[in-house]
C-alpha cells in the first residue's frame, strides 16, 4: 500500500521559524563554518515532589530501580507489582492526600514492561504516570508541567513502536514535541534546545518508516544537517572534512598507525573466531542474547534484531564474567595490540618498543554480538554521534543457499554485504539498515552474527 505524504505537524514548523527568530539568539548554539553544534541530548524526569505517607515501601522501590539499572527487567518488574500492590490507582483521597505519587518509579516500571515485551500493560503504567504528574504538580509550575508532559509521550511513543502502531506513535512524538515547544517558549536553554532536536530526529525516524520522506526531509533542513543522511543527535563538526559512510581499513581516519592497529584488530579477531563463536552459542543457550530494545527492526518482517552488549571499563569486573573471550578486546596490550609488533621470535628490531610504547589510537567504547535472523529488516536509523566509528567483523554469516539470499548493510544508500572472517569499518552517525536480499522473497537467510566493535573517532585522539 503506498502512503501518500501528509503536511508536516504545526509544531514543527513553529520551532522551525523560532530557531531563526532574533528573539531565540541566546538559545540558539551555531559553529564558527555555519553548520549547528548539537547538544547532548538530557532525557530522564526529575524528582516531582516529595512523597506522601502513603508512599510504596522505599526499600522496594530502591531494589527495583537497581534491578532496572541492572537490566533484570523481569525481576525489576515483579518488585514493582509488589510495590504498588497496595496502592490506590493515582488520584487524591477525599481528604486532599497525594497517592501514587512517585512518577519516577512508574515510568521505570513501564520501561521494564516494554523491554519484556508487555506492552499494553506498559502504556497502561504511562497512563498512571500522568495521572500521578498531574497531581504532584501544581498549577503554578508551568515548566516542570511541560517538561513532565514532552518525556512521558516520549515514553508512549517509544512504546507505542514496539507495538507496531507508527502512526500512533508519530502521535505521541508531536505531542512531546509540543509540550517542549511551550516549554521553550517559557525557559529558552541550551538544554531544552537539544531536547527538540532530538524529538525532531525521532520524527525524521518514524516519518521515513512511515513513507513520508518529503516531511522527514522538511525537519532535516530546519535542523540544518550537513547532510540529509547524516542525523545523529549530536554533531561534531570538526569531523566533516573527512566524512563519509564507509571507511578503508587500509586508509581509515587518523593515518597508518590506525591502519596497522586496525589491521592487528582483524588478524586477533580472525585467530580467535572460533572461541568467539563458541561464547555466542553460550550466550545464546543461557537466554543472554535479546531482542533489541528500541524496535529499530521491522515487526511485520518474519525474524528479528538480538544482541548482547558490553559497555566496559577498566574496572567492570562483569564483563569478562560475562563473555572472556570478547573482553580480551578490552585489553589490547593483552590480547590484539601484541600482534601490532613485529611477530618475529627472537625479534631486536628497536621498533618493537616504539611501537607498543605510543598511545594506541583504537580506543573502544563498547563491544558487542549483533544477530539477525529469518527475513529481518533492521530500518533506517543513525547512531547518537559522529564521534565514534563502528566495526563489523562477520562472525558468523550463512552462505547465500539456493535462494542467493545475501545480508547487506546499506549506508547512505551504499550497499555492502557481510563476509565471514573479515571487517566492515562504518561511521553510525549515517543512516543506515540492514535487510536480506533474496531472490525469493519468502526464503529466510538464516543467522547472521557479527561481533561489533565501537570506537572513538581516531580524529579525535
Amino acid at each position: 500500500m503506498q502512503v501518500t505524504a501528509h503536511s508536516p505537524p504545526t509544531p514543527v514548523l513553529k520551532y522551525h521559524r523560532a530557531s531563526r527568530d532574533p528573539r531565540y539568539g541566546a538559545g540558539m548554539s551555531q559553529s564558527g563554518t555555519g553548520g549547528r553544534v548539537w547538544k547532548p541530548v538530557a532525557l530522564g524526569l526529575a524528582l516531582l515532589a516529595t512523597l506522601a505517607a502513603s508512599t510504596p515501601d522505599s526499600k522496594q522501590l530502591s531494589l527495583a530501580a537497581s534491578q532496572y539499572h541492572a537490566r533484570d527487567f523481569a525481576s525489576a518488574a515483579a518488585t514493582y507489582a509488589l510495590a504498588f500492590a497496595d496502592q490506590p490507582e493515582p488520584g487524591v483521597d477525599g481528604g486532599g492526600q497525594v497517592l501514587r505519587t512517585d512518577v519516577d518509579h512508574i515510568v521505570l516500571r513501564a520501561r521494564s514492561l516494554q523491554k519484556l515485551g508487555r506492552y499494553a500493560e506498559a502504556l497502561t503504567e504511562i497512563d498512571h504516570a500522568t495521572a500521578a504528574a498531574a497531581v504532584v504538580i501544581q498549577d503554578g509550575q508551568v515548566g516542570e508541567r511541560h517538561s513532565v508532559d514532552a518525556a512521558l509521550s516520549f515514553d508512549r511513543g517509544r512504546i507505542l513502536v514496539c507495538d507496531g502502531r507508527i502512526e500512533e506513535a508519530i502521535t505521541a512524538q508531536i505531542a512531546s514535541f509540543d509540550a517542549l515547544s511551550q516549554l521553550f517558549a517559557v525557559s529558552p536553554t541550551v538544554e531544552v534546545e537539544a531536547q527538540l532536536e532530538s524529538r525532531m530526529l525521532e520524527l525524521v525516524k518514524l516519518y521515513r518508516w512511515s513513507g513520508y520522506d518529503e516531511d522527514a526531509d522538511g525537519m532535516l533542513l530546519a535542523a540544518v544537517p550537513t547532510h540529509p543522511q547524516q542525523w545523529p543527535a549530536k554533531y561534531n563538526p570538526s569531523l566533516a572534512s573527512t566524512a563519509q559512510p564507509w571507511h578503508s581499513l587500509t586508509t581509515p581516519p587518523g593515518g597508518p598507525q590506525v591502519a596497522q592497529e586496525l589491521e592487528a584488530l582483524v588478524r586477533w579477531l580472525q585467530e580467535n573466531e572460533r572461541e568467539l563463536q563458541d561464547e555466542y552459542h553460550r550466550l545464546k543457550a543461557a537466554g543472554m542474547v535479546t531482542r533489541q530494545p528500541e524496535c529499530l527492526f521491522d515487526l511485520d518482517a518474519v525474524g528479528e534484531w538480538r544482541q548482547f552488549g558490553l559497555w566496559y571499563n577498566k574496572e567492570d569486573s562483569e564483563c569478562s564474567m560475562a563473555a572472556p573471550v570478547a573482553c580480551k578486546l578490552a585489553h589490547p596490550a593483552e590480547s590484539w595490540a601484541a600482534a601490532v609488533a613485529p611477530a618475529d621470535e627472537g625479534c631486536t628490531d628497536s621498533r618493537l618498543t616504539t611501537r607498543l610504547s605510543e598511545p594506541l589510537k583504537l580506543q573502544f567504547l563498547r563491544i558487542g554480538y549483533s544477530v539477525v535472523d529469518g527475513r529481518a529488516r533492521i530500518r533506517p536509523h543513525t547512531g547518537p554521534t559522529n564521534e565514534q566509528l563502528k566495526l563489523h567483523y562477520g562472525l558468523i554469516i550463512p552462505p547465500p543457499g539456493p535462494s542467493n539470499c545475501t545480508w547487506v548493510l546499506r549506508v547512505a544508500g551504499q550497499t555492502r554485504p557481510w563476509i565471514q572472517g573479515t571487517a566492515l569499518l562504518f561511521d553510525d552517525s549515517w543512516e543506515h539498515e540492514v535487510l536480506s536480499e533474496c531472490a525469493a522473497p519468502a526464503e529466510s537467510a538464516g543467522e547472521r552474527v557479527v561481533l561489533q566493535i565501537t570506537m572513538r573517532h581516531p580524529e579525535l585522539l
